[in-house]
C-alpha cells in the first residue's frame, strides 16, 4: 500500500490541485490509483471535518469513517488522500497559537487520521508560504465568511516573527507511521507543479493530471473597500457573507493587482521572520524532500 497524504495548507493553490486530480480521478483510477479529496473527505461516513479532533467523541463515526478508508486503501496500488482541513482551519486558534505556531492542532489531528487508516509508511505533502503573505491570504479566507473584519483583530496576540514552517514539519514526521515529507513553496509551484505530481501519483500518471485555472482567486483592494464601507450595516455573519460575495464578484481581482494587502494600513500588516531561513532548515532536515525550481528529478 502506497499512501500519500497532502496536507493541503490554506492558500497554497491547494484547490488548484484538488481540481487537478478530480479531473483525472477516472484515469488514474484505472492505472490503480485512488483519489480521495474534500469533496469524499467531508461527506457520508469519511466525513473527517469533527472526526479529526476527538474521535473518542463519537466512536460509531470513527469506526464507519475507519472502515471505508481502509476498503479505499485495499482497492488501490496507490491512494492519495487532500484536504487542508487534515491541518486545521482559518480560524485563529486553528491556525496558529500565540507563541507562533502554524496550525497548532495539525499533529493530533494527523494523529487521529494515521490511526483511522491504521497506516505506516506514510509519505506527507506540504506547501509553504512566506508567513506575511500567508497570514494576509489567510484573513482574505476570514472575510468571505464573516467573521472578521480587521486583520488587527484577527491576528491579536500573534507574533509573526515566530513563524516556522520547519517547526510543523517536525511534529509532522512525529506522528508514528509516517515516513517523509516532500515540501515546496507555494511561490515555486509553476516550476516544481510536474515533479509534485509525479511523486504523488508516479511519473506515468502525473502525465494524466490537468492543470486548470486557478479557482478562488483572492481580494482585489476594491473589493475589501466595498465590503468594509457595507458591512456597517449588516447584523449576522451570513449577511457578512452575502456581502462578500457581492464585493468579491463586483471587484475581481486582475493581473498585477496589489490584492488585499494595499487596502491594509502598513500598520496592521504582519511581519513575519525569515523565511528563506526557515526552508533552508526545512531542506536540512531528516526525512524532507524539498523541491526546488532545479529539481528536475520526477521520480514516483
Amino acid at each position: 500500500m502506497n499512501l500519500c497524504l497532502h496536507l493541503g495548507a490554506h492558500k497554497t493553490a491547494t484547490t488548484h490541485l484538488q481540481t487537478a486530480f478530480d479531473r483525472a480521478a477516472p484515469q488514474l483510477a484505472r492505472q490503480g490509483i485512488g483519489w480521495m479529496g474534500p469533496r469524499r473527505l467531508r461527506a457520508g461516513p469519511t466525513d473527517l471535518r469533527r472526526l479529526l479532533d476527538d474521535c473518542g467523541r463519537t466512536p460509531w463515526k470513527a469506526r464507519q469513517a475507519a472502515r471505508a478508508l481502509r476498503q479505499e486503501s485495499a482497492s488501490a496500488g496507490r491512494l492519495i488522500l487532500s484536504d487542508e482541513l487534515i491541518l486545521g482551519d482559518t480560524t485563529p486558534a486553528r491556525l496558529f497559537a500565540p507563541r507562533g505556531q502554524l496550525y497548532p492542532l495539525a499533529q493530533a489531528r494527523l494523529e487521529n487520521l494515521v490511526g483511522l487508516m491504521d497506516g505506516s509508511g506514510i509519505r506527507l505533502f506540504l506547501a509553504v508560504r512566506e508567513p506575511a503573505d500567508f497570514l494576509v491570504s489567510a484573513f482574505g479566507e476570514e472575510l468571505r465568511m464573516g467573521r472578521q473584519a480587521r486583520i488587527g483583530d484577527y491576528l491579536a496576540g500573534l507574533d509573526c516573527a515566530r513563524l516556522g514552517w520547519s517547526d510543523l514539519a517536525d511534529r509532522l514526521l512525529s506522528v508514528a507511521g509516517v515516513e517523509s515529507l516532500v515540501c515546496w513553496r507555494h511561490e515555486d509551484l509553476g516550476s516544481v507543479r510536474p515533479s509534485v505530481l509525479a511523486r504523488m501519483a508516479g511519473p506515468q500518471a502525473a502525465r494524466l493530471i490537468p492543470d486548470p485555472a486557478p479557482r478562488r482567486i483572492g481580494w482585489s483592494a476594491a473589493a475589501y473597500r466595498d465590503y468594509l464601507g457595507a458591512i456597517a450595516h449588516s447584523d449576522t455573519m451570513q449577511d457578512r457573507r452575502q456581502i462578500a460575495h457581492r464585493a468579491l464578484e463586483s471587484h475581481p481581482r486582475g493581473a498585477g493587482d496589489a490584492g488585499l494587502r494595499a487596502d491594509i494600513p502598513a500598520a496592521d500588516l504582519p511581519r513575519g521572520g525569515d523565511y528563506a531561513e526557515d526552508c533552508a532548515r526545512l531542506a536540512a532536515m531528516t526525512k524532507v524532500t524539498f523541491l526546488s525550481p532545479s529539481d528536475a528529478s520526477l521520480q514516483g
